[in-house]
């Protein structure tokens, strides 16, 4: 786990980390945490494609805005079960991407938070992947 700065507080995320901490908004009220990430050409796994970053890069992404809500609610660590994506474009290396994710249908279960995570990125007001956790579960310490 890594120590970022996001908002003013000191959290830890599993890496990789593709947000840019600086650009993180989060919204109790809405659910939501919104900003820009960068996937790096210097990053082998995005620069052996060349031209775009994975799916597998937003899903970090995702997963990043996901733990910034989970510590900002002071829940645990949260494992996505359900993950499904939609690419509508290319996300090109070394650029800012916006994105926007929400925390839905949250509720306890067990004793555990379980719910489910969407994520929109956008580059230029364009659509380039839509990514829907149906379902994510915390882990149970």
């Amino acid at each position: 786990m890594r120590k970022i700065v996001v908002c003013g507080r000191e959290i830890e995320i599993p890496s990789p980390i593709y947000i840019l901490p600086d650009t993180i908004k989060v919204s109790e009220e809405t659910g939501t945490v919104s900003g820009k990430c960068l996937f790096p050409s210097s990053d082998p796994s995005v620069g052996e494609r060349v031209d775009h970053a994975n799916v597998c890069h937003a899903a970090f992404t995702l997963w990043n805005a996901a733990h910034i809500f989970a510590a900002s609610k002071g829940w645990g660590r949260l494992f996505a079960i359900d993950v499904h994506q939609k690419v509508k474009g290319m996300m090109p290396p070394d650029t800012e991407i916006d994105f926007v994710a929400s925390i839905t249908n949250v509720r306890k279960r067990s004793g555990r938070i379980v719910g489910s995570a969407k994520a929109t990125f956008s580059l230029d007001g364009k659509t380039l992947l839509l990514m829907d956790v149906r379902r994510f579960i915390e882990e149970k310490i």
